[in-house]
């Protein structure tokens, strides 16, 4: 008798402690897969693959297969994904294809960026730099502007040829696609501005005929290609 009980104690204690832990968990979900925007329809277990409607579009939960494709092509500027053609997503400010390391057009660079699909990391296949004081120079590394296409500073790290935006210098700017031909944004503090650049190098050479004549080195620095640029203060 006496082993029947603690044999029944034991099946009692256990019962308990299984159901301490049993509870709703229909709460939580699974994230779903990425696609990968690099390649809608490629079958690698990690991504999930979108439909030849469809293209690989960024969301708030990652990559997902979207019915919502734009007509801006390659270059154009945007403001989300959905703007972009077949193939092009909304990467600094304007629709280019996602990359890793390789897969770019020539006279493209596969450029870092913050986007991850799958556990891997993307860059965005953006035109190699051009001359923002020389837009159709071709001496390497630079690649030429056609002609009446002006040189922009797109951020800290590369300059594009790309039409410009219509603020003047020190107009306020939330990045340099806001500001006129020949001037880039900075930012002091939580307020932006539109100036002139100029090469540190050089001292205040670039600024000798602009109404600041200073050359001041950038908060964060503007380093392309090796050129440190700053601005005409």
């Amino acid at each position: 008798m006496r082993g029947w009980l603690a044999l029944a104690a034991a099946i009692g204690t256990t019962t308990i402690a299984c159901e301490s832990v049993v509870g709703d968990f229909t709460q939580y979900k699974a994230l779903p897969k990425d696609c990968n925007p690099t390649k809608a329809t490629n079958g690698a277990p990690e991504f999930l693959d979108c439909m030849s409607s469809q293209k690989c579009t960024r969301m708030s939960m990652g990559f997902q297969c979207s019915s919502g494709v734009g007509s801006t092509q390659r270059g154009g500027t945007c403001a989300q994904d959905r703007e972009c053609a077949t193939g092009l997503n909304c990467v600094f400010g304007h629709c280019y294809a996602y990359c890793e390391q390789t897969g770019c057009n020539d006279n493209e660079v596969c450029r870092p960026s913050d986007a991850t699909a799958g556990g891997h990391a993307l860059g965005a296949c953006t035109p190699a730099n051009c001359n923002p004081f020389n837009p159709t120079d071709s001496t390497a590394p630079y690649v030429p502007c056609s002609a009446g296409i002006p040189c922009h500073f797109v951020d800290s790290t590369f300059v594009q040829c790309n039409v410009v935006g219509s603020k003047l210098a020190e107009g306020s700017c939330g990045r340099s696609a806001d500001c006129g031909t020949g001037l880039f944004c900075i930012f002091f503090d939580s307020n932006g501005l539109c100036k002139y650049p100029c090469r540190t190098s050089l001292g205040n050479a670039d600024c000798a005929t602009k109404p600041k004549k200073t050359c001041s080195m950038t908060k964060n620095g503007f380093i392309v290609d090796g050129v440190d640029y700053g601005y005409c203060n």
